[in-house]
């Protein structure tokens, strides 16, 4: 069975919903992360501050690497 078939499926019969450990996310809560994030701009000059405590990592990254240094 091909994965759209059943990217298909699911996105129709699946509904959205939240829970407590994991509710949906308030105006409040969006305001706040934009201002977290634009926290990381620098408006002197057209580049994005380094954040030495946030990891990002990509998986293609990884991928690349020999087995021996993962």
């Amino acid at each position: 069975m091909p994965p759209t078939t059943l990217h298909g499926y699911y996105k129709r019969v699946l509904v959205r919903h939240s829970s407590y450990v994991k509710p949906l996310l308030t105006d409040a809560n969006k305001a706040a992360r934009l201002k977290w994030a634009n926290g990381f701009q620098d408006n002197a000059r057209p580049q994005v501050l380094a954040s030495d405590n946030v990891l990002m990592a990509a998986c293609s990254w990884y991928a690349n690497l020999p087995i021996h240094l993962i």
